[in-house]
């Protein structure tokens, strides 16, 4: 197994692509970003976080089945299990759901 982290890097898409499974904190970007690309995704959360926003969004990806939750402690356990978890694809983004809402809203 190859491992390769960082803390910051500007574009990280080629890194998804080429990756088997993302171990990632929990920020919304990365993790619609993954998903998105659909690759097996593990979410460690920042607990040093003041409202833990982050486990939030964690916690509700891992109850619908697209993400798996981890703590640090139990990341390797997670590692070697989750080739074998039946992860759900991340539906497509609707790109005129928003605006439709508007529209809806204003009377168009």
């Amino acid at each position: 197994m190859e491992i390769e982290g960082y803390r910051y890097k500007s574009s990280i898409t080629n890194d998804i692509l080429a990756a088997d499974i993302i171990i990632s904190h929990a920020g919304s970007g990365t993790m619609l970003q993954t998903l998105r690309l659909s690759k097996k995704l593990i979410v460690v959360v920042n607990e040093a976080l003041m409202d833990n926003h982050q486990y939030e969004l964690a916690q509700a990806m891992d109850e619908k089945g697209y993400a798996v939750l981890s703590e640090i402690s139990d990341l390797t356990g997670t590692i070697q299990t989750i080739s074998q978890c039946n992860l759900v694809p991340f539906p497509d983004a609707n790109e005129t759901l928003f605006g439709s809402i508007v529209d809806q809203h204003i009377g168009l």
